[in-house]
């Protein structure tokens, strides 16, 4: 029997290497980890925050594309700008990072990508934090998330007692 390859998407973090936080920490090490396992694995980096546009990182391909570096729309306009690259890519599943980020994987599901979405936790418990034009869309976003539509959803952080 001949293993599976399949072609993987990771989007809705800043990319690889990781430098900033949890999300792109995730990123990284699922990433070398399914590579590892044979699976081609592609990284959606935001441009603005690697000055080397390398093709690789530890065997996992990058695409570096353009974001709006502002605190609130940052994660939003690459995250879009990813979603639309991935619709036309030939991708068995498409991991999205952040809940927030649900809001854009619409287009996808409606052309049948699989679609798993991690988030820290889970947001619909979690008082709305930051500034309010980041609230309206992390809203929209946990609205659309997995856990409304059915599709696959996992968090990274212990999930608090009720």
């Amino acid at each position: 029997m001949s293993k599976v390859c399949l072609r993987i998407a990771l989007l809705g973090t800043r990319g690889v290497p990781a430098s900033y936080g949890g999300f792109e920490t995730c990123v990284e090490e699922i990433g070398k980890r399914l590579v590892t396992r044979g699976h081609d694995v592609t990284v959606y980096c935001r441009r603005s925050y690697y000055k080397e546009e390398s093709d690789f990182y530890c065997g996992m391909k990058r695409i570096c594309l353009p974001n709006i570096k502002h605190r609130s729309l940052d994660t939003m306009s690459h995250t879009f700008t990813s979603a639309w690259d991935a619709l036309f890519r030939n991708f068995d599943v498409i991991m999205v990072f952040n809940a927030a980020n649900s809001l854009f994987i619409t287009p996808l599901r409606l052309v049948g990508k699989k679609i798993a979405v991690n988030t820290d936790g889970r947001r619909v418990v979690e008082p709305p934090r930051g500034n309010a034009a980041a609230g309206p869309p992390s809203v929209l976003g946990d609205l659309s998330s997995p856990d409304s539509l059915g599709q696959r959803h996992f968090s990274m952080s212990q999930q608090p007692e009720a």
